[in-house]
């Protein structure tokens, strides 16, 4: 299961957590302009990731 809320304008923050709740992530994303976002994912289990992407519509 997954929650999330716009907490300002341009970033959200999310938690998940799996149908057992043994496995649990906090993630937060950052958008600078409407092609780049930056975002960052840390797990109950210690990993964390951080992430930039960068996105082009032709």
């Amino acid at each position: 299961m997954t929650v999330g809320k716009y907490v300002a304008d341009g970033l959200f923050v999310s938690a998940t957590q799996d149908a057992r709740g043994e496995i649990g992530s906090v993630r937060i994303e950052y958008e600078i302009d409407d092609s780049f976002t930056v975002e960052t994912e840390m797990r109950q289990d210690g990993d964390q990731t951080v992430s930039a992407n960068w996105k082009h519509d032709f």
